[in-house]
């Protein structure tokens, strides 16, 4: 469902269906990690596209954890087989690192890191820290999905 009134926007961003389809191509009956979840659109596409693809959600927010669940049950998929986490997801991936633990496809699609100029320089080194954690955690082989929506930080 689609929230107008409450939180960051409507929790569903339209300008990634392309994305989400194409993920959902990917991830079929693979284990998937989806970082900065929200509210799960990218989550619920992984899911949808095989009954063994295993996908886990991390978000800080535990509301949107909440109403991600709640659009598993809303697309007929069985929230419990799948792994919901209300965790910082730089801590999340340095302990999953460590842990050894490895996906076979990752989503990273965080909150823009830059709104100024000024702020470019920090969220290049934040989104470099970023798409390395989440390559550690990749399969060999694996699938990178990676966003920004910082618009001051181009495709460099």
């Amino acid at each position: 469902s689609v929230d107008p009134w409450h939180g960051q926007k409507t929790g569903f961003f339209i300008d990634q269906r392309d994305k989400r389809e194409a993920l959902r191509k990917y991830a079929r009956n693979k284990r998937v990690l989806n970082c900065f979840s929200y509210t799960g659109g990218f989550s619920v596409y992984a899911a949808l596209s095989g009954p063994t693809t295993r996908v886990t959600s991390v978000d800080i927010s535990a509301s949107a954890i909440d109403a991600a669940r709640g659009h598993f049950a809303l697309n007929g998929l069985d929230p419990e087989a799948h792994a919901f986490l209300v965790a910082d997801v730089f801590d999340y991936l340095e302990e999953a690192r460590r842990n050894g633990e490895q996906f076979d496809v990752v989503v990273l699609d965080p909150p823009a890191f830059a709104k100024t100029q000024a702020a470019r320089s920090q969220a290049l080194k934040a989104y470099r820290r970023l798409n390395t954690l989440g390559m550690q955690v990749l399969r060999p082989g694996g699938i990178l999905l990676t966003c920004s929506c910082s618009g001051v930080v181009g495709m460099d």
